[in-house]
């Protein structure tokens, strides 16, 4: 009786240290993207998990078991530096308008750059095998040709909130009535007006988001050779989504089981922030590369505080009533 004891607990443990064949896609050029993905990837290797990376930086990870793909940005659109100026001399209503062109016409020239690799025509035609794909969700629709090809649970992963045109096909609720736009600037309690502005700007980024990019499907294809041939059935089959947001930072909304907010899942190593004591109120003030610490002390003690943002590349929050002490600095 003993021996068939050992050898169920033998191969319970034999078991728990089986790791997973994952492929991970990043279309997208933006390298702050790449900033919230890398920790996770890097997190996963470390997890003894066979990692086939896909994107435009690499995650500088030194893995046997871990393959990276990187794409040439030709046209260096992930390195692009914008004069905010330039936006403020464009109306309002019409940079709003223009966003679905905007993203879907960076989203195709992505997929071109990816799909006319040789590198993944070669991964494309290989008979592997993968347990589960990995992929940026965010203004393409090209990584369902790598869902079709190898047949696998596909899980989206998203650098910022969830997009507009991602909610239906998980079925989460995104009523305009109280739930802002992520693409207008505008809280959760909004008036009548801001309601009806709400309420078309999640149908204008919806259906034309849509329609542009059933528009580019067969040029999409023709880099590949691939049909593509989306529906709402297939892009619908999509086990879950990891959205970067987090209802502390900005509102508490319904979720169904398919969506999970993973808001700071890219904070590695959490650093002291440097504060200034002034009469009855406390003052941090950091520049943009310690904003990731900002939000991790945010994310695990959730204090009452207000949150100003003075200057593009500064941020100040401002902790009432001397609550300097949730941060552990006296």
């Amino acid at each position: 009786m003993k021996v068939f004891e050992l050898i169920f607990l033998f191969v319970c443990i034999f078991k728990s240290i089986g790791s997973y064949d994952i492929l991970a896609i990043f279309p997208h050029e933006g390298r702050s993207h790449h900033n919230v993905f890398a920790p996770v990837i890097r997190r996963l290797a470390s997890g003894g998990h066979n990692m086939t990376v896909i994107g435009y930086y690499s995650f500088k990870v030194e893995n046997k078991h871990f393959r990276e793909i990187i794409l040439e940005d030709t046209m260096k659109q992930g390195e692009y530096f914008f004069d905010l100026k330039s936006f403020v001399d464009v109306p309002w209503s019409i940079s709003q308008a223009m966003i679905p062109f905007v993203l879907t016409d960076l989203g195709v020239r992505s997929c071109q750059v990816m799909l006319s690799n040789s590198k993944i025509q070669n991964l494309l035609k290989q008979n592997i095998k993968f347990d589960l794909i990995l992929a940026e969700f965010f203004n393409s629709e090209c990584i369902h040709i790598f869902k079709d090809q190898f047949d696998v649970p596909l899980v989206g992963i998203s650098a910022s909130t969830i997009m507009p045109w991602h909610n239906d096909r998980f079925g989460n609720p995104d009523n305009p009535s109280y739930i802002p736009n992520n693409h207008l600037w505008h809280e959760m309690k909004m008036n009548f007006f801001e309601r009806v502005e709400n309420v078309l700007g999640l149908y204008w980024h919806n259906i034309f988001y849509w329609i542009l990019t059933m528009k580019n499907q067969n040029k999409i294809e023709s880099f590949s050779e691939r049909r593509l041939r989306l529906n709402h059935a297939k892009i619908s089959n999509t086990s879950l989504l990891l959205a970067n947001s987090h209802f502390s930072l900005t509102y508490p909304r319904p979720l169904v089981p398919g969506v999970i907010e993973v808001g700071g899942i890219h904070i590695e190593d959490k650093k002291m922030l440097p504060w200034i004591h002034a009469a009855n109120n406390v003052f941090f003030e950091v520049t943009a590369s310690d904003i990731e610490c900002i939000i991790s002390e945010i994310l695990f003690y959730n204090p009452t505080m207000g949150v100003g943002f003075y200057d593009p590349w500064v941020l100040v929050l401002r902790v009432r009533f001397l609550q300097i002490i949730i941060f552990d600095l006296i």
